[in-house]
């Protein structure tokens, strides 16, 4: 599966059948078959607030459910940096071609900003679901299994049906309740011919999947002479990028961020850095991120785990701070009832910490330190989980500065 965690959530997979599309339906496997050609492609639009798709035949009103709609104007190649523009579809169908993928649309919860929905259009040019999209989600069952237990003891992967628009849909949910940390994923999958659509959703509770999937309606026609929202967030994320930021770098097995004046030696404390979380915080570029801040995300820049031991975690974000560190730390006290504010030495100074004592899904105690190093605008989320206390703890007193 694609998604990793946007401030680190996990990925997961659902059969998606839209109407628009003249379709037959195959009754063994449930999918649908489209008889889609690929001048059928077209990119869907936000205007003021509101996602409209005549493709998809979808409209998703951020007015309406109070979510921050955005849809990007351009797109920037990985590997061969190439910056393709949304209204050049020569371009877009290149990009597709050479199997990146085209986000659609991203729409936040304004009442809290790590939910959110997002639509990508991509081409599968590996042929990965040659052998059908129902076969495709029961192997991916399979290796999503595999990789949450390694992060987590009870993750709950599942493919149940679901009802979407008047559709039953193959579903494919990930739950995580572990260590005081609540989320639920799903993705969307719809096959169009030679391409797919992916719609995830990301919310704190399995409820949170049906309440905005429950936002999406059908579409019947455009209005072309509202003015784009878009502008007002680019906006918007353009001078967040004017203050000094880093996502920080991974020399050998130590990660370094400047900006903040820490290190961490993963190796020799016994820990190993997640490849996925590695790469991906290598791959994306610092305006990217900004951007990402910008509409209320917290990137997650580093996750390891110790040797042999998966419940001693530690993990870095990055979040905005609107207003000075004790305030923000206050406001992290309130959501959790289990939690107590302290302070600890951290890199040679004081700084706010957050002590957690939970269960996990097993009934294990588990201990969550949390430190906070705010930087201009910027504050370094710094996560250490743990089954002994002294151990979650240490883990932090190895930080050091760069």
């Amino acid at each position: 599966m694609k998604r990793v965690l946007k401030l680190g959530m996990i990925a997961v997979a659902l059969s998606l059948c839209f109407s628009g599309c003249t379709s037959k339906s195959d009754k063994k496997s449930g999918e649908t078959v489209s008889e889609f050609k690929d001048d059928d492609i077209s990119l869907g639009e936000v205007v003021d607030g509101v996602y409209t798709s005549k493709m998809l035949d979808l409209k998703f009103d951020g007015n309406t459910n109070d979510m921050d709609v955005t849809a990007e104007g351009e797109f920037t190649n990985r590997l061969d940096g190439k910056v393709v523009k949304r209204s050049d579809m020569e371009a877009v169908h290149d990009r597709l071609d050479k199997g990146y993928y085209i986000s659609d649309m991203e729409a936040y919860d304004n009442k809290n900003k790590g939910n959110y929905v997002e639509v990508e259009i991509y081409k599968d040019i590996h042929h990965e679901m040659k052998n059908g999209l129902e076969n495709y989600i029961d192997n991916e069952v399979k290796k999503e299994k595999s990789e949450q237990k390694e992060r987590f003891k009870n993750p709950k992967v599942e493919k149940t049906t679901r009802d979407f628009l008047g559709d039953k849909l193959l579903s494919v949910d990930v739950i995580i309740d572990e260590d005081g940390i609540e989320s639920a994923d799903t993705t969307l999958y719809k096959k169009m011919g030679e391409y797919f659509i992916e719609i995830h959703v990301r919310g704190d509770r399995s409820e949170d999947i049906d309440k905005y999937l429950g936002m999406f309606e059908k579409y019947t026609g455009f209005n072309n002479n509202a003015k784009s929202s878009k502008v007002d967030k680019s906006d918007n994320a353009d001078k967040k990028a004017d203050t000094e930021f880093s996502k920080g770098e991974y020399i050998g097995e130590t990660y370094i961020n400047k900006q903040f004046d820490i290190s961490f030696d993963a190796k020799s404390n016994g820990y190993k850095f997640d490849e996925l979380y590695k790469s991906a915080t290598e791959a994306y570029l610092e305006e990217d991120m900004l951007k990402y801040i910008g509409m209320g995300g917290a990137p997650v820049v580093v996750y390891a785990t110790k040797d042999g031991d998966s419940s001693s975690k530690l993990g870095i974000s990055i979040d905005d701070i609107e207003s000075d560190i004790d305030a923000y730390v206050d406001n992290v006290i309130k959501s959790n009832k289990n939690s107590q504010k302290t302070e600890m030495e951290f890199c040679g100074k004081e700084v706010p910490c957050v002590e957690v004592e939970a269960k996990d899904g097993s009934g294990k105690k588990i201990y969550r330190y949390t430190v906070y190093i705010q930087s201009g605008k910027y504050v370094a989320v710094i996560d250490s989980f743990g089954e002994d206390k002294d151990e979650a703890k240490k883990v932090l007193e190895s930080c050091k500065n760069f």
